[in-house]
């Protein structure tokens, strides 16, 4: 056996949980569209760094709806100018209609 093979071996983990804690993980990762593994991983990193998944995934919200925020801010004040603009451009229409033109 190479010696990559032999050291990705050795970085494995292999987890023995209750079912219902493996549950409780399963209905997680399926709430958050993610594999049991990468949000294992994610807690691992997270307790490793100091920090509590809950909290990650609060500052995560967070982002989450500032973004949302913003972005529909953008979206809203693009729909008010094309608005203006159709409501300009039909204004001249019935205007130029008004006065006699075609």
């Amino acid at each position: 056996m190479s010696a990559a093979s032999e050291d990705a071996k050795s970085d494995r983990l292999t987890l023995r949980l209750a079912a219902r804690e493996l549950e409780r993980l399963r209905e997680l990762s399926q709430r958050r569209r993610t594999d049991v593994a990468t949000l294992v991983r994610e807690a691992i990193s997270a307790y490793l760094d100091g920090t509590s998944p809950r909290e990650e995934l609060e500052r995560l919200e967070r982002a989450l709806r500032e973004a949302i925020r913003a972005e529909g801010s953008r979206v809203i004040e693009r729909h008010d100018e094309t608005t203006r603009a159709l409501i300009g451009a039909l204004n001249e229409h019935l205007s130029g209609q008004v006065a006699g033109k075609p």
